[in-house]
């Protein structure tokens, strides 16, 4: 993940267009301490860096319907809004036609959203394999415990879609509506990259080190909430075990 930062760095380093949407830069153009990244492998790497959180959002719903075989995704935030939504239906849709699918989610409790619950239903609609195993595998990294200080606070910042083991986007944004432009309240600015090249075989290398920890672990069993009182709007309650 070293290597993408570098990148993610150096293009935004180079960039002298502060009002475009989207800056292409190609590995050789980087600067020459950045150059060992664009001949490690002898393939220099394509970077696309992304400003606009709208295309951000589309670049990603664009990747997810061009995957064939495997689309790993690693978030900080998840959560079940406008933006989650999109991405979650398309990752479904991709998982029914054969396509496997990893997410890892951190569990910081300031933040969390995706319970099992919604991981449940997730798995369920996204299908099996051949052997019956889930289309959609979900692990939670650091299921933290709130007498635990030190434990709270060891947290996976990483923003991460791989697709095919040969295009990724990584960068500032979480899934969440603030980070796209869709939030009525606020709305961040941010940046991401979309990489191809030899660099996004390091990204899911790392993504299996994040996979494979021993703070890695399955959600468990879901437990449904109770709603609410008869009396009282169950619409956003309907709406999140629908989604």
């Amino acid at each position: 993940m070293k290597l993408s930062l570098l990148i993610f760095a150096a293009a935004l380093a180079t960039s002298n267009l502060a009002g475009a949407d989207i800056l292409q830069v190609n590995s050789k153009d980087l600067h020459l301490k950045f150059s060992g990244i664009a001949e490690s492998n002898g393939v220099p790497q394509h970077i696309t860096l992304v400003d606009s959180g709208i295309a951000a959002l589309q670049k990603r719903l664009d990747m997810i319907e061009s995957a064939k075989h495997t689309i790993d995704v690693q978030y900080f935030i998840y959560n079940i809004d406008h933006a989650g939504r999109l991405f979650t239906q398309a990752l479904i849709r991709k998982a029914q036609q054969g396509v496997k699918i990893r997410m890892m989610i951190d569990t910081s409790s300031a933040v969390f959203r995706l319970n099992n619950v919604f991981v449940d239903e997730i798995s369920r609609d996204g299908g099996v394999d051949k052997v019956g195993k889930p289309m959609i595998e979900v692990k939670y990294y650091n299921r933290d415990s709130f007498i635990d200080i030190v434990a709270q606070n060891f947290r996976a910042h990483r923003k991460l879609i791989v697709v095919d083991n040969q295009s990724a986007v990584t960068g500032g944004r979480n899934m969440a509506d603030e980070y796209f432009g869709l939030s009525p309240r606020y709305n961040f600015l941010d940046s991401d990259i979309f990489v191809t090249g030899s660099l996004v075989s390091q990204m899911t290398i790392d993504f299996e080190d994040f996979w494979d920890s021993p703070l890695a672990s399955l959600p468990g069993t879901p437990v449904e909430p109770s709603p609410p009182a008869t009396h009282r709007d169950t619409s956003d309650y309907d709406a999140r075990m629908n989604a």
